[in-house]
């Protein structure tokens, strides 16, 4: 009874450690192709977002220095954030955040703002980053970056109103600045003015 017991013990025990490593081998390669197409994602978003700032950096002519350290957003991510998928869709969120910004300020640079207001913007958002690992935090990803992203946005561009008259378009209907100062004025004496002028 003892013998048959063992008989069938035996490679019952065989079968089911077989089917366990089998199964265990299966669930670790699963796990190890979805790290594989995390990793694979995460460093196509940093290839993007180099190419664009390398792009802007160019345009701008923005020092290596401070071309080294709009990288670092992209590169530090991964220092305070374990690599999974959640934080993966995080990280490209955060990135496309920063690379819209700098498509918006590339998009106002063709409205007539001056190439070296945007670069100096460029370059005071990049002196504005963390200058150490530590400082690309967790927090830092979740709230100062939207902060420091308002540094890329431009002033409004100045309007010098004396140059918004037409002064040519006044001389060539024959007005005299006198009748123009009689359209201007607001103190209720128009027509008189206007009859001292004919």
């Amino acid at each position: 009874m003892l013998s048959t017991i063992a008989f069938f013990a035996v490679p019952t025990l065989l079968i089911i450690s077989v089917v366990f490593l089998v199964f265990d081998r299966k669930v670790k390669g699963e796990i190890e192709r979805k790290k594989l197409a995390v990793g694979n994602f995460i460093d196509s978003i940093k290839v993007v977002f180099k190419q664009d700032i390398e792009q802007i950096c160019q345009t701008y002519e923005i020092s290596h220095g401070e071309r080294n350290q709009l990288y670092r957003i992209a590169n530090n991510f991964f220092v305070f954030h374990t690599v999974n998928e959640i934080n993966a869709i995080s990280f490209e969120n955060r990135m496309n955040l920063v690379a819209n910004a700098f498509l918006t300020i590339d998009n106002e640079a063709t409205q007539g703002y001056d190439k070296n207001i945007i670069g100096q913007t460029i370059t005071d958002f990049a002196k504005a980053l963390p200058k150490n690992a530590r400082g690309f935090n967790i927090a830092f990803y979740q709230s100062e970056l939207n902060v420091l992203i308002q540094l890329l946005e431009l002033p409004a561009p100045e309007v010098d109103e004396i140059d918004s008259i037409d002064d040519e378009f006044i001389v060539d209907k024959g007005f005299s600045s006198f009748t123009t100062e009689t359209y201007l004025n607001t103190n209720g004496d128009t027509q008189q003015q206007t009859e001292q002028a004919l």
